[in-house]
């Protein structure tokens, strides 16, 4: 089958589309995918002069794709990389009522972190956002983009979403953004037209169907749950959203923009929404809204007592947070962690149902049986120029830096932050005639061949 033949045979498949449209979804895919990213809030308010996706707070189209690697904003946290049509996940959320809500939500199917990202700059600061990822590379990946976005209440876990079924009625919202065929990468993604299958198809449909039986009984009586792919076909779409209604639930209408071109399916309960390359700016994407039937409040227990350790003696450094109403200090092993109220409240319940990677900020960790502070910590939004030495640099620095070179320095001792237009990199410490680098290893730019003058940075 040639490509062509295969992008006309999705396209019939959608059932949305009578034959011109089909073919101008084909010709579609020979222009070149849209470059968009959304802004962090919490760290960066200013946008870049380009077009606003419009769908999306803060998030805007680029003329031109920069060398992300090289760009110290994007090590930063400033932005971070997506996809623009399933940033449509904003009115989905508003849909909900949950925008800015302090909510207790779960990602189920998280891993890079576009939606778990979002989740945390349109949820309240005192929401709940559970990140699941059971793939153990990506779920590394999970963790360093949550890290990077600078929050103190989100949990990363790495279980098998059957596991999440232990966890009953405690969500009021979870997304399932699931693994699917990938037609709508078609267009970005060469390799996922290769793997494409009518098997593939089949087996992501039957995949999909189990992973939202677990997510149903996570999810609270009066909840809601947030399905979507980025594939084409009704099998993997329409009808797993149909069972969901066959549970009970009902299909939630998100309000659309005519100028947004999104198309809109409604048809015996079922109401979704699909992105199609030849209608709008953006890449192939599904998302339907159902609300689970009845009505409660999200249950899970107290902290037990016992459960978190005191802080060491000489836990309250110089350079830690002070706790507040918002964040409260936890011992967890060799750690030091930021924590808010709810993630206190309710971590407990969870970690003994899932596998915990990631929860809250690490403030600090012990390293030779002293207390140092982590680079989670240099990354949080929370961090203020009162924590550490501020050391301003520009690109160039700023990129030997994230390559894991020290920086000079003249009488340099004790803990310093590196920082790049306003945002902090990471951490250093002095050695009197150097900053030694502290920066991840895991998260050093590895490409040593790339001179500074080709590198290209978002225009923020």
């Amino acid at each position: 089958m040639t490509r062509n033949e295969l992008l006309a045979l999705v396209a019939s498949r959608t059932g949305v589309l009578d034959a011109a449209s089909q073919q101008a979804f084909v010709d579609a895919h020979d222009a070149p995918p849209p470059v968009s990213i959304r802004i962090n809030g919490a760290k960066w308010q200013r946008g870049p002069l380009a077009d606003p996706v419009p769908w999306a707070t803060g998030a805007y189209y680029l003329d031109h794709r920069p060398t992300f690697t090289f760009d110290p904003l994007f090590h930063a946290g400033a932005y971070y990389v997506q996809e623009a049509g399933s940033m449509f996940l904003e009115q989905a959320v508003n849909a909900c009522g949950l925008l800015g809500a302090d909510c207790v939500a779960l990602d189920l199917c998280a891993a890079p972190g576009g939606k778990s990202t979002h989740l945390l700059s349109l949820l309240g600061a005192d929401a709940l956002l559970v990140s699941n990822e059971v793939v153990r590379p990506r779920a590394r990946i999970l963790c360093d983009n949550i890290a990077k976005w600078g929050r103190a209440n989100a949990c990363v876990t790495g279980s098998d979403p059957a596991l999440f079924s232990g966890l009953p009625h405690l969500f009021d919202l979870v997304v399932v953004d699931a693994p699917c065929s990938g037609e709508g990468l078609f267009r970005k993604d060469t390799d996922a037209m290769q793997h494409w299958s009518d098997q593939a198809v089949a087996h992501c449909a039957s995949r999909q169907c189990d992973i939202l039986q677990h997510a149903w009984t996570a999810l609270r009586p009066g909840g809601h749950l947030i399905y979507s792919t980025c594939t084409y076909n009704r099998a993997e779409n329409e009808e797993n959203v149909a069972r969901m209604v066959e549970w009970g639930g009902t299909c939630i209408p998100v309000p659309l923009r005519e100028a947004w071109g999104i198309t809109e399916a409604e048809g015996q309960g079922v109401i979704a929404y699909r992105f199609m390359p030849h209608l709008t700016r953006a890449e192939g994407f599904f998302l339907s809204i159902i609300r689970k039937p009845g009505h409660g409040e999200a249950s899970g227990p107290s902290a037990p007592k016992g459960f978190w350790k005191e802080l060491p003696a000489n836990g309250h450094l110089p350079w830690m947070p002070m706790a507040s109403d918002h964040l409260t200090m936890v011992r967890h092993g060799e750690r030091i962690v930021a924590v808010t109220p709810r993630l206190y409240q309710l971590f407990p319940s969870i970690s003994r149902q899932v596998y915990p990677l990631q929860f809250g900020v690490e403030v600090a960790h012990t390293a030779k049986g002293q207390w140092m502070p982590s680079h989670a910590y240099a990354a949080a939004a929370f961090l203020t120029e009162g924590h550490f030495q501020m050391i301003d640099v520009q690109l160039a620095d700023a990129v030997q830096y994230l390559r894991g070179n020290p920086l000079p320095a003249s009488g340099a001792k004790g803990f310093a932050a590196v920082r790049y237009r306003g945002l902090v990199l990471g951490l250093v410490k002095g050695a009197g005639n150097r900053w030694n680098n502290l920066y991840p290893t895991a998260l050093r730019i590895r490409d040593m061949r790339t001179a500074l003058a080709d590198v290209v940075t978002a225009p923020l």
